[in-house]
């Protein structure tokens, strides 16, 4: 299937989007050519919804945080982006837990508000906690790894 006027109109209503997308504006370091479309979900629901559509229609995809040290190609993807960026719910109990949309420094400030420790590390690391999660990211001898008791994860297993 490649109508992706069907499928803006249709399946992914009123979720934020744009088409054709450019990466060079999006990227921390300015380059990168264009994708199909690009969607940026506002809740799991919506980002749920755009992967369901998109492996139901046999659709490339790449998911994204906030495109810092992204290296896209200068080409066309003939797919769609989905970024993480409206991903953004911190909730605080007994553990920390930050969607991937949250930015470090959005993380560190509710942990630090709530008296929590241990992530200091990601200071000055510009991420979203997905990006920190799938990079392993870290400073200082520390790594996100040590700080992750759990993921849900989206996991496409390519053919």
């Amino acid at each position: 299937m490649n109508d992706w006027t069907r499928l803006l109109r249709e399946d992914c209503a009123g979720i934020r989007s744009e088409t054709p997308f450019l990466f060079a504006p999006h990227c921390s370091i300015g380059c990168g050519g264009c994708a199909r479309a690009a969607f940026w979900p506002e809740n799991l629901a919506e980002f749920l919804l755009l992967v369901d559509v998109f492996r139901r229609e046999e659709l490339k995809f790449v998911v994204l945080g906030n495109m810092t040290n992204v290296l896209p190609s200068d080409g066309m993807f003939e797919g769609a982006v989905i970024f993480t960026d409206g991903l953004r719910s911190v909730g605080i109990g007994k553990s920390v837990f930050a969607m991937a949309g949250v930015r470090a420094k959005a993380l560190l400030d509710s942990c630090e508000r709530h008296g929590r420790t241990g992530a200091e590390f990601l200071a000055g690391i510009p991420c979203s906690v997905g990006g920190a999660a799938f990079m392993n990211a870290g400073a200082g001898g520390k790594k996100n790894a040590a700080t992750v008791i759990n993921t849900a994860c989206l996991w496409t297993i390519r053919r």
